[in-house]
């Protein structure tokens, strides 16, 4: 599993718990907003914040994002996730 990372200045005097928060916020917001754009599918979202399909129905849900389970968005989505994943395997570097 390849990790990112993603620098967010946060000063000294921020408690331990809302550094979580932030943390946890930035994870969801990022991985949400590259769903929105059909950058991945719901199951590609789910995997990378650790939740299940039907959790991350729900997620989609409290935060009043429509979708359509099995939609032209998620099934090019899908593929797309599909033939990176292909290329990682094989070695060869992205198109």
């Amino acid at each position: 599993m390849t990790r990112l990372h993603v620098d967010l200045n946060i000063p000294d005097t921020v408690s331990d718990a809302l550094r979580e928060a932030l943390q946890q916020e930035a994870r969801e917001q990022t991985v949400l907003a590259l769903f929105r754009r059909g950058a991945c599918s719901a199951g590609v979202a789910a995997e990378l914040l650790g939740r299940t399909y039907g959790s991350f129905l729900e997620f989609l849900k409290e935060r009043g994002v429509d979708y359509a389970p099995g939609g032209a968005q998620d099934t090019a989505a899908d593929e797309a996730t599909l033939r990176w994943m292909d290329r990682q395997a094989d070695g060869r570097k992205p198109a």
